[in-house]
């Protein structure tokens, strides 16, 4: 992973933090070339429809309006938003049907997977700033910290715990 000034690279995957058409606050880019004759998706397309299904997810809890909980709720901040998404790509593409978002309502993320009375959980608040936590069925801790993107020791203990709670239920 190389990161340039505010835009990451990611295996050929880029996270523009950009806002485009105001509501979407990321984009991933790639270059798809689909083998017809073989009728398969190469591995870069496989990742870019992974990238798609994480930007569609991350991207309608970003419509939420102010007020969005009949309170005083923000929407989604455009740095939760794109951490959620790189956090997400980094650790849990191969499983995103496993992960859930939530929306904060001071303007943050919520990551979540639940399995079998395991749940891995990362809070991104509404500045960007990461927080995760990992509990066990018997409800022990088993890590948690603050992090940041560069943090690629934490990136891989996620990402992991995450292949480990797939396995579960994959």
């Amino acid at each position: 992973m190389t990161v340039l000034t505010d835009t990451l690279v990611l295996k050929g995957q880029f996270i523009d933090p950009d806002p485009i058409d105001n509501k979407i606050f990321f984009t991933f880019n790639s270059n798809k070339q689909l083998d017809h004759q073989k009728s398969l998706l190469t591995d870069e397309e496989k990742n870019n429809e992974k990238s798609e299904q994480i930007k569609s997810q991350i991207q309608k809890l970003c419509q939420l309006p102010e007020g969005w909980d009949g309170e005083y709720a923000q929407p989604v901040s455009r740095e939760a938003a794109n951490k959620a998404a790189y956090i997400t790509y980094a650790t849990a593409k191969d499983y995103i049907e496993l992960v859930q978002f939530f929306p904060l309502a001071a303007g943050g993320m919520q990551i979540e997977l639940f399995v079998g009375g395991n749940q891995l959980e990362i809070e991104i608040d509404e500045n960007g700033n990461a927080f995760v936590v990992s509990v066990d069925d018997s409800g022990d801790v088993k890590f948690e910290g603050e992090f940041q993107l560069r943090d690629h020791d934490m990136i891989e203990k996620i990402a992991q715990e995450i292949r480990k709670l797939a396995v579960m239920v994959l």
